[in-house]
């Protein structure tokens, strides 16, 4: 008896051990509040704990710990739309500080520092689609396609055989595909559902006739298959690489609007869309169920590391995480970003300036100067904190013959911009 009731008595201390354990890894789909109601447009994840979230309103942000603390990550950009190539090197895209035109910068030391490209067709209007496969590179740009195969550095311009591109995919560095509307479609519902496909890395598209009619957000490759979602709970998939598209049924007639899908692996995906609406498929596609998302916000963009762990996006800052394949989630929080009291004199200046700046607590500073093209030209750091209250900058710029410059004070989770002149020679 003495006996049994030890080994009772180890057994619920066990069970509690084991309760205790799954209460702080926090099983299941839970929420990752922003703090701000910016709406987050994709979200990207290169392990269990280092990830990244773009959002509409330009700015970014990176997490160490799988979600718990966000990081606000600002490239020199206007407007911008953000991809990461992986934990280091991210591209963003978008309009210059001078809004004279579009380009896409570079940053290999987690935007440390920026640069653009060799050649860029400037007059383009940046656009959000992007992917990499291996060195290769590649971006949607409404008619146009752009290919780089030195991971960024230089660019080439091909014709994508669509008036307006959505989304795209690559299965490897030749064969892919661009949804989007048709050319010569002008009106009507077929100027929707327009697809087309290269075999040559996108030198070449061949205009595909699905006849799908929906409006297409967001393509998926997986072990020889593509998977296309839009308008109207479309879900679709292709087998031959695009050619020929089939409908796969839907499990009730919400009219919900599918932004976004991914597969951790062959089997297990995730859709999401309107309304905090989430799908999970554990067959490879050809069948999905609905889970509880507990969000009412449109989902934007998900992504996952496993079958088990994943994140979604969406509208007015929502972030939502799972641990346990969808069954359950939970809310996260993005740092909303406070604006520090920053002024420049004197303005405009003949050889130097003065940054000023006032720190509401003790934080590290650094200070980045641009030119109107958004170059970096020179930055300000300390190896410690400074002190809260006010501090300056002296910047030297007899040396440029730029007129128009732009700062950046980055002491998180506080942030300061401006624009500055130099007198014309």
């Amino acid at each position: 008896m003495k006996i049994l009731f030890v080994f009772i008595s180890v057994l619920l201390l066990d069970l509690a051990h084991v309760h205790d354990a799954l209460s702080q890894e926090k099983i299941g789909w839970y929420k990752q509040e922003s703090g701000t109601t910016e709406d987050l447009r994709s979200i990207q994840f290169f392990s269990p704990t280092n990830g990244w979230i773009c959002g509409w309103q330009g700015n970014a942000y990176r997490t160490t710990d799988g979600g718990e603390h966000w990081t606000l990550f600002m490239p020199p950009l206007k407007y911008e739309y953000q991809y990461f190539m992986d934990e280091f090197t991210a591209f963003a895209n978008g309009t210059t500080t001078d809004e004279k035109h579009s380009t896409i910068i570079r940053t290999t030391d987690m935007g440390q520092t920026w640069s653009e490209p060799d050649s860029y067709e400037r007059e383009l209007t940046a656009h959000p689609d992007m992917m990499h496969i291996r060195d290769t590179v590649f971006q949607l740009n409404d008619q146009n396609f752009l290919r780089s195969i030195d991971s960024g550095k230089t660019w080439e311009k091909f014709f994508s055989a669509l008036s307006y591109s959505t989304t795209f995919a690559f299965t490897d560095s030749k064969n892919g595909v661009a949804a989007g509307q048709k050319i010569g479609s002008c009106q009507g519902p077929q100027q929707y559902g327009g697809f087309a496909f290269t075999q040559n890395g996108g030198e070449y598209w061949h205009p595909v006739e699905t006849r799908l009619g929906h409006n297409l957000y967001d393509i998926f490759p997986i072990r020889g298959k593509l998977f296309v979602v839009g308008s109207e709970e479309l879900i679709a998939v292709s087998t031959n690489k695009g050619v020929s598209w089939e409908k796969i049924p839907t499990i009730d007639n919400t009219n919900q609007v599918y932004k976004a899908i991914t597969f951790s692996d062959d089997r297990n995906g995730t859709v999401v869309g309107s309304g905090g609406y989430v799908l999970r498929t554990t067959d490879g596609g050809m069948s999905w169920n609905r889970q509880e998302s507990k969000v009412g916000q449109w989902l934007l963009s998900v992504t996952f590391v496993d079958s088990l762990r994943g994140w979604a996006v969406g509208n007015y800052g929502t972030i939502i995480h799972t641990t346990d394949a969808g069954k359950s989630w939970v809310q996260q929080y993005l740092p909303d970003p406070e604006w520090l009291n920053s002024y420049v004199s004197p303005q405009p200046f003949a050889t130097k300036t003065t940054i000023s700046y006032e720190l509401p607590k003790a934080v590290r500073v650094t200070v980045r100067i641009y030119d109107g093209l958004g170059k970096e030209l020179q930055t300000f750091s300390e190896p410690g904190v400074q002190d809260a209250g006010m501090h300056s900058v002296e910047f030297d710029g007899s040396a440029f013959s730029h007129e128009v410059f732009y700062y950046r004070i980055e002491a998180y989770p506080y942030v300061g911009t401006g624009k500055f002149s130099k007198v014309p020679f």
